[in-house]
This record gives C-alpha cells, structure tokens and sequence, in this order.
C-alpha cells in the first residue's frame, strides 16, 4: 500500500504499475499500523512507515482539510450516481445536491489516525511529534463537537459549507 504513495504524498485508491487515481481512501493506515505493532512488538515495521504515514496525512491535512479544520470528500459533482467514491460510499444520498462538505466519518478516522501517530510517535521516540500528534487530535475533537453535533437531535452530522447548515440524509 505505502509503495503505491504518490511524491506528493497522496495514497491513491486504486493503483497500478503504470496508473493510478486522483482519489484517495479512507485513511485508517496509522490506526491499522498501530494495531499491528500493539499486537507485534515490531518497532522496525513502525519505523518503516512513519515518514510515509506523515506524508499521507499531511496530503490528506493539505487537499481535504476545510478552513474550518474539519475533512471533506472528493465529491464527483458533474456525476449522478457514484458521487463520492473516495468515501467507500460510492451511491450513498449523503451526497446527491451537495457540492462540498465537512464530512463527521472523515473527521473522525483522521482525529482516530492522529492518536495512531501519537502512539507511533511516543515508541519511536520521536517525542516533539508524539506530542505534536496528540495537541492535533485534540484539536480535532474539539472541531467535531462544536461544529457537527446536533443538539437537538443527539447526532453528529455533516455540515453543509455553502449553505452553513448541518446536513441529514435518509
């Protein structure tokens, strides 16, 4: 997966020899890595992947971070169906007649991948970003509570940017 990265920075969904796509996919790669190691012990294998683990989030933190902090999609706007293959959720009427959104899936997996790299971070001692990683999961908390949870109905939702209002779809 990590040979497939871009020099950019970006992990593309899809990725061959001679081509790749211009979306990426959900990042659960440092959470996934982290696992390995709790499980493993294989500091090498952590250390193996940060510096790339950085990079994509830092593409995904670059390309898909709003103003505001939080994460939106790609969405394919001049498509009727399959609007948001980026997400995993290809057909989903989370997205028809929206243009642009700060999405609580996408906020959430880079807060949990954000705690992944803190905990990465701390075992390879690489202290100034283990706690770097930390403040900015943090930080991300804060955004999803204040921005995308619904009071009144006890939901997280999305929030619609051109219109400023939080999105429900059925």
């Amino acid at each position: 997966l990590l040979d497939s990265q871009q020099p950019d920075g970006m992990i593309p969904h899809m990725s061959a020899p001679d081509s790749h796509s211009r979306i990426t996919q959900p990042p659960l790669i440092a959470w996934s890595i982290e696992k390995i190691v709790r499980r493993t012990g294989d500091t090498d294998f952590a250390a193996g992947c940060y510096d790339a683990l950085t990079r994509y989030l830092q593409w995904d933190m670059d390309n898909r971070r709003s103003e505001n902090g939080l994460f939106f999609w790609h969405i394919n706007r001049d498509q009727a169906t399959n609007r948001c293959d980026e997400s995993g959720m290809d057909n989903c009427s989370r997205f028809d007649n929206v243009e642009e959104m700060e999405c609580i899936d996408f906020s959430c997996f880079m807060k949990k991948e954000a705690d992944a790299m803190s905990y990465l971070a701390n075992i390879l001692h690489r202290d100034g970003d283990a706690e770097k990683w930390a403040e900015y999961a943090q930080t991300l908390t804060r955004l999803i509570n204040e921005r995308l949870w619904d009071e009144e109905d006890c939901i997280y939702c999305d929030f619609e940017l051109k219109t400023g209002k939080q999105h429900r779809f059925q």
